[in-house]
């Protein structure tokens, strides 16, 4: 086994000698960020999907009657 303090190896392309994958590391923290934005959005949509929220007027009573929200109810939870 040879020990940490021996050194390494480098393949040089060209006279930089900057590592090729550096300018990636900025970019996988945005995918990382991107990727948790993404999950709480899925995580909305499906809240949304699963909690039926129903319209009401000015006035405060709703727009449909309880049957129409039964229906609806009903419809949503046989597409899931």
């Amino acid at each position: 086994m040879v020990p940490a303090s021996a050194g390494g190896i480098v393949f040089c392309f060209s006279e930089d000698t900057t590592p090729l994958l550096v300018a990636s590391i900025p970019e996988l923290a945005k995918m990382k960020d991107a990727v948790a934005r993404e999950e709480k959005r899925d995580e909305n949509e499906l809240y949304k999907l699963l909690i039926q929220k129903m319209p009401i007027d000015s006035d405060g009573h709703l727009v449909f009657d309880l049957d129409e929200i039964a229906e609806i109810h009903a419809g949503t939870a046989a597409m899931l």
